[in-house]
């Protein structure tokens, strides 16, 4: 058992400059001697977790946030995703009776899936005359990337919105319940104040 390799590597060396444990000072080692074994624990190792009387940490600061852009690996990165229009050349509009994004986007994936249909079956019968197919393959790809960033935005805003009506109805709830408990609770004190009267 001597020679068994654990998985996992040792904690970075600056791991003990973030450590919460902070030294017992004598007012903590007389609070110790009255609280218990809990407290005699504490105090025997040194160690306490009282984060009132915490002044910060050994380390320096964790960097700022980044507020714009960084690098990472060599690409550029942001915290918003930014959805960059599409060009004119790439830009498929939408049909005069689709007002809905999501509608717009069943109609380009079905284009979209029968072009790829039809540029295999020409592979299969060894057509070279297939440059506009993968033109237009690339384009319907395009918009179809667009608009899924788009949706993705307007998803993400409506699960938010949709998590909080449900702490509204939630909220709601508990507070009917309340009533109707504060409701019982006179009814039964009137009760008990009619018996003994």
């Amino acid at each position: 058992m001597d020679n068994f390799v654990f998985g996992f590597p040792p904690p970075p060396v600056f791991y003990h400059k973030y450590s919460l444990e902070t030294e017992l000072d004598q007012s903590d080692q007389q609070e110790s001697d009255q609280n218990g074994s809990k407290v005699d624990y504490i105090a025997e190792n040194n160690i306490s977790f009282d984060y009132t009387k915490l002044k910060g940490f050994k380390g320096p600061p964790p960097p700022a946030l980044p507020t714009d852009s960084w690098y990472s690996f060599g690409s550029q990165e942001t915290l918003v995703e930014a959805v960059k229009p599409l060009d004119s050349e790439t830009v498929i509009p939408t049909g005069e009776n689709v007002s809905d994004l999501r509608e717009h986007f069943k109609e380009l994936y079905a284009q979209f899936m029968n072009y790829l249909l039809k540029y295999l079956s020409s592979l299969k019968n060894m057509s070279k005359d297939c440059v506009s197919d993968i033109k237009m393959f690339l384009k319907l790809y395009m918009n179809l990337q667009h608009i899924l960033l788009s949706l993705s935005e307007r998803q993400a805003e409506e699960d938010v919105l949709n998590m909080l009506r449900e702490q509204l109805k939630r909220r709601r709830y508990y507070i009917d319940c309340m009533k109707l408990a504060l409701v019982e609770i006179k009814e039964h004190i009137k009760t008990k104040t009619d018996v003994i009267a």
